[in-house]
């Protein structure tokens, strides 16, 4: 309550300020006018908002940053928008108008050219997305021109005392790096940081990757304002001040061990506002964090996950499992045990959505595999894996016996698992904007996986983000499997690799009817990817997903279930650093606690290959497999210890002695 106190004295003050401007009669171009009191449309239109929409926006406007503030004076709604630039001029708010249920508003601002920009945004629980329209008419214009696209969040949510912060860093010829903060709640410590550098920064120069290891440093201060840190792990004990401002942090660096007059400024911006944190919460606390971080990834990425209105379902043909040709060197299922007792049914989903913008349904189509056992089910039903391939694949090479990498189909299959496969790709080169140009055909056309039309109106760019479309595709999947009488819902296992082990991850933390999520070489680091030149496809369109979460939440919202993260010591895929699996274990240590408040396994499966996937049972001329091997070292030794020579130490030990399938349910 404490954060919402300060917030509310704040707010008596941007009032003030706003008074101050508007009703001195101040037009966008700083002169001084009388404005009609009556003329309609203007700030006095009554109008009913909830009480969680007046305070502070921050809103990312095709790259354009502005602040949005919002105030309920006894149920007028007024406001203006601030950009985010020196020098800026306040753009009130006019022709606004709002509702409760849902909060929507409707707004209009004169930008500093006379350009009209017409607002309608949709707002819950201190998100918002929406659209805008420039015009030249002071007119409403009508809802097709509203093409632009925003996101953004309310500062009031997320900067209360007992929300952590993460700040992306700069400071200017040294390092770009990762700060988090948290105040732990179960007992009376002070606020704890860890800092992540994972860049050079040379002033104007472009950033150029230079990943390190995640080091803990000393909080001395931090109110949620103010802050002062020092790198224990820096040679010069680094000293570090700054004051929070908005989404903005700023301060100086000195070196109280070195030379004392190397003093340097560094400045930073909010990221990963749905943080869990990185320490333990009570259960209460973790469980609200969850349902409340579902709805809001939902309406951020897959406008608000709509259950669809139709779905047909046609099994376009039936066939034998794929021959086993070839054995790849890579496969260690024991593969030779497991005869292929299934066959593939070939299937086509035709979905139907409602239309914000239209009266037609919007549609959605995929395409897959099933995996049907010709063994009869167990007494409570066939286990179900829903199967997710990577970059070059398609939902029939996840069951080719001899795929060196997306394999996982046809071993499942083997287990006695209905296994359903859906194609996971990217969209046309028109409905991705400027996002990327590679794919131009999908990832294995020749095999059904070409592109994916995004879900949208005709007239419109698509609500949904990638990543919201593929994971939705899958959920789809699911629907179909978990309708059948022989399978055992209570046993669902998505998998995936490379980029189906990053889906995989939306899908276990968005599905609760997912039992174990197992992603296997999925990105641990954003903030490293941006820089190392891997494949995009995760970025969003509307806004940063860095500025929202990062893997390690995710996948602290699989707990209380299984979750089964599995890395290669040899895997530089995301990390250029010589230790390139210790990203991975930076993810799984700030994942950890909401499985320490909240129950369930989380096993970091750390095998001596690459960008594989494994199951630790026979490789090809191994009498046995290597067992399931999990990291010896998974953070500090001790609390007070700022040693980082656990993210590097790449001893193992034997978590289980036969494979993947004896700790998934089966």
């Amino acid at each position: 309550m404490t954060g919402m106190k300060a917030a509310g004295s704040r707010m008596g003050a941007v009032m003030a300020a706003f008074t101050a401007v508007v009703g001195a009669g101040c037009n966008i171009e700083g002169q001084i006018e009388d404005p009609p009191r009556s003329a309609p449309g203007m700030l006095h239109q009554r109008s009913e908002i909830n009480s969680d929409v007046a305070g502070h926006w921050y809103l990312d406007r095709g790259g354009q940053r502005l602040t949005l503030t919002i105030i309920d004076d006894h149920g007028t709604p007024t406001g203006f928008i601030l950009p985010e630039r020196s020098g800026a001029t306040m753009l009130p708010l006019t022709n606004l108008s709002g509702s409760r249920s849902p909060s929507e508003l409707t707004f209009q601002t004169m930008e500093g050219d006379g350009t009209m920009v017409w607002y309608r945004l949709q707002m819950a629980d201190g998100i918002t997305v929406g659209r805008f329209a420039r015009t030249t008419s002071a007119e409403r214009p009508d809802q097709s021109l509203f093409q632009g696209q925003l996101m953004g969040w309310r500062d009031e949510t997320f900067s209360g005392d007992g929300v952590p912060r993460v700040f992306e860093i700069t400071v200017p010829n040294q390092f770009q790096g990762v700060l988090r903060l948290d105040r732990p709640l179960a007992t009376a410590a002070s606020s704890i940081g860890q800092l992540k550098i994972y860049a050079d920064n040379h002033g104007a120069m472009p950033s150029t990757l230079n990943e390190q290891l995640s080091e803990d440093v000393a909080v001395t201060v931090w109110d949620g304002t103010r802050l002062r840190f020092v790198r224990s792990a820096s040679p010069y004990k680094e000293q570090f001040d700054g004051v929070v401002s908005g989404r903005l942090i700023a301060g100086t660096v000195s070196r109280p061990e070195g030379d004392a007059s190397a003093v340097i400024p560094w400045t930073g911006e909010r990221v990963e506002i749905l943080s869990h944190g990185v320490d333990a919460r009570p259960a209460a606390i973790m469980n609200d964090w969850q349902n409340r971080t579902r709805q809001r990834l939902s309406r951020l990425i897959m406008a608000g996950n709509p259950a669809p209105l139709t779905t047909s379902v046609s099994v376009l043909s039936t066939r034998a499992p794929l021959e086993q040709l070839a054995v790849p060197q890579t496969r260690d299922d024991d593969f030779a045990r497991w005869p292929q007792n299934y066959r593939l049914d070939e299937l086509y989903w035709r979905h139907t959505l409602p239309n914000p913008y239209g009266s037609d349904a919007l549609v959605r189509e995929a395409h897959g595999f099933l995996a049907v056992p010709t063994t009869e089910p167990p007494a409570h039903g066939y286990p179900v894996a829903l199967a997710l391939n990577g970059h070059g694949g398609s939902a029939l090479t996840d069951f080719n016996p001899q795929n060196p990498t997306y394999w996982y189909g046809d071993g499942f299959a083997r287990r006695g698992y209905i296994v359903v496969a859906v194609d996971i790709s990217h969209r046309p080169l028109g409905d991705r904007q400027t996002l990327y140009d590679n794919e131009q055909t999908g990832d294995d056309p020749a095999n059904g996986n070409g592109t994916h039309p995004a879900i949208r109106d005709a007239g419109f760019l698509s609500d949904w983000e990638e990543d919201g479309e593929r994971a939705w595709d899958a959920m789809r999947a699911l629907d179909y499997v978990l309708a059948r009488p022989d399978v055992d819902p209570s046993r669902v296992t998505v998998v995936g690799l490379s980029m189906g082990g990053e889906v995989t991850d939306w899908v276990g933390a968005l599905d609760t009817r997912v039992g174990a999520t197992l992603a296997a070489g999925s990105p641990p680091d954003l903030a490293v990817m941006q820089l190392l030149g891997n494949h995009p496809c995760f970025n969003w369109i509307r806004g940063r997903v860095r500025e929202y979460v990062d893997p390690a939440d995710l996948h602290a919202l699989v707990a209380p279930r299984t979750l089964i993260l599995e890395t290669g010591l040899l895997d530089n895929t995301y990390s250029g650093s010589a230790f390139p699996f210790a990203s991975a274990k930076q993810v799984v240590r700030r994942a950890q606690p909401a499985f320490d408040a909240l129950g369930g396994a989380m096993i970091h499966y750390m095998h001596d290959g690459g960008h594989l996937f494994r199951v630790g049972d026979a490789a090809p001329g191994f009498d046995t497999g290597n067992g399931v091997t999990a990291p010896m070292l998974t953070a500090p030794e001790t609390d007070d210890d700022s040693s980082e020579a656990w993210e590097s130490d790449r001893s193992t030990t034997v978590y289980s002695v036969t494979s993947l399938f004896d700790i998934l349910p089966r």
